[in-house]
Order: structure tokens, then C-alpha cells, then sequence
């Protein structure tokens, strides 16, 4: 094997973990928050992602992240959750004031192609992700 080919291997295998990592982060986010749009739907007139922004900066302010649970399920990651969302101001990645965003049925899509990568999508909680 020669030095370009072991580099392009080597990088390749960054890209996929770098990958990897990103579904994860976005597969928590969503998991860890979904129970909150439910509820965020019904409170009344302001638009649903100012609701939801407030659920998620509480939830995650206050939550041990070594406990973190979501639809009764432990968390993984959950430093990276809290930090992901903090970027962002508490503001939802997957849903606008309209209901669930496209990106959901992508991450959705790209789970179901996950063994492909050897992995589980129900290591990714895919039926609870489906089910918002």
C-alpha cells in the first residue's frame, strides 16, 4: 500500500467518524427532546419554537447529565447534547412552529441505512424518533 493510498484510507476513516459523530449528536438531540413538542403543541398561542426553546433550556440546565433520560430511556453523549443546544440558544433542531422539519425524515432515512455501517438503528432509539 503506498503513503497516498494509507493517507486517503486514513482520511476517509475520519470523515466517516466525523459523520458518526454528527448523527449521534443530532439523534439525541431529537430523542432527548421529543416528549417536549407534544406538550410545547398545546400551550397556547406563542409560536411552538419559543415554547420548545424555553422546555429544552430548563430540561437542560437542570438535568444531571450523567441521568439524563428521554421517553425512559438513559442518554448517552449527553455533554454533547447540552452543548449542542446551548450553541444554538436552546432553539429546536428538528421541529419550526409548523410541526416536525424535513431533517427529522432524513435522520430517520439515514438510521434505517445504519446497518449498512454495522450499526443498530434501535441503538438510536429510531422507533421513538418515528413515533414524533
Amino acid at each position: 500500500m503506498t503513503k497516498r493510498s494509507t493517507r486517503s484510507a486514513n482520511a476517509r476513516g475520519r470523515l466517516r467518524r466525523f459523520f458518526l459523530t454528527c448523527r449521534w449528536t443530532l439523534l439525541w438531540a431529537l430523542v432527548a427532546t421529543g416528549s417536549y413538542a407534544t406538550a410545547a403543541w398545546s400551550e397556547g398561542p406563542r409560536p411552538l419554537t419559543e415554547r420548545l426553546r424555553e422546555r429544552l433550556r430548563v430540561r437542560l440546565e437542570a438535568t444531571d447529565p450523567a441521568r439524563f433520560e428521554a421517553r425512559g430511556d438513559r442518554l448517552h453523549a449527553t455533554a454533547a447534547l447540552a452543548s449542542f443546544y446551548e450553541r444554538r440558544g436552546y432553539a429546536p433542531a428538528w421541529v419550526g412552529d409548523g410541526g416536525p422539519l424535513a431533517l427529522l425524515g432524513e435522520l430517520i432515512t439515514a438510521l434505517d441505512g445504519a446497518e449498512r455501517e454495522g450499526l443498530r438503528p434501535d441503538d438510536y432509539h429510531r422507533r421513538a424518533l418515528a413515533a414524533v
